[in-house]
C-alpha cells in the first residue's frame, strides 16, 4: 500500500513529537514531491530557537512512498 501526501506528514509530524527538541520548535510546512525522486515525499520544517527565532535552515525528513520488501 502506498503512503498518501497526509499519511506521509502525519509520520512525520508523529516522528518529530518522539524527538528531544531541547527547546527548539519544528513547525510543519510542507510535504512535496519531485519528478527526480518519484518513490519518495519530502517532509519540511522551519525550526525555531527556545527564544523563537527562525533558523536560517530548515528541517527536511523523506519518506518512501511504497513499502520495503
Amino acid at each position: 500500500m502506498a503512503v498518501s501526501r497526509e499519511q506521509a506528514k502525519e509520520l512525520a509530524v508523529a516522528h518529530v513529537g518522539t524527538l528531544d527538541l531541547k527547546g527548539y520548535r519544528y513547525e510543519y510546512v510542507g510535504t512535496s514531491f519531485d519528478a527526480n525522486w518519484p518513490d519518495e515525499w519530502g517532509v519540511v520544517f522551519d525550526v525555531h530557537t527556545p527564544d523563537g527565532h527562525l533558523m536560517d535552515g530548515l528541517l527536511s525528513l523523506w519518506l518512501r512512498k511504497t513499502p520495503v520488501a
